[in-house]
């Protein structure tokens, strides 16, 4: 029983990792939780009063970020879908150009990525680029 409870703590500690700027003046924080058979769910979080993040760039850009809240946009990939082929997960396999997003103070962007490894992540913003690595 007591084994039980230090597992359950581990394997969360290794699921959800948190990553954060190395200096001071960062304008974002980024927390990321992989899930062994789906997309990782990474967010983005303002800790400056305004910030623009322009591009998210995942594994040095081998894996493209899916913000499933454009919705302009998941459609524009479903259409590009090959006629007479159903693959429910095109869009975040293919996913649009990812759009500029403005946080004020507090507020998250959430984002997929189709892969359950992400050792880097570089956010980049108006205030600069940011990069998270991730163990």
């Amino acid at each position: 029983m007591k084994l039980r409870n230090l597992i359950l703590p581990l394997v969360l500690l290794v699921l959800l990792g948190v990553g954060t700027c190395q200096a001071a003046e960062c304008p974002i924080e980024v927390k990321v939780k992989l899930q062994p058979m789906g997309p990782a769910d990474i967010t983005i979080t303002s800790v400056a009063d305004v910030v623009t993040v322009q591009n998210v760039v995942i594994n040095r850009g081998n894996v493209k970020p899916f913000d499933f809240s454009d919705t302009e946009g998941i459609k524009l990939a479903v259409s590009k879908a090959p006629p007479n082929e159903f693959n429910p997960f095109y869009a975040l396999e293919n996913p649009p150009p990812l759009r500029q997003k403005t946080l004020k103070f507090g507020e998250t962007w959430m984002l997929l990525a189709s892969t359950s490894t992400i050792k880097e992540l570089e956010v980049q913003t108006n205030m600069g680029n940011w990069k998270f690595t991730f163990k």
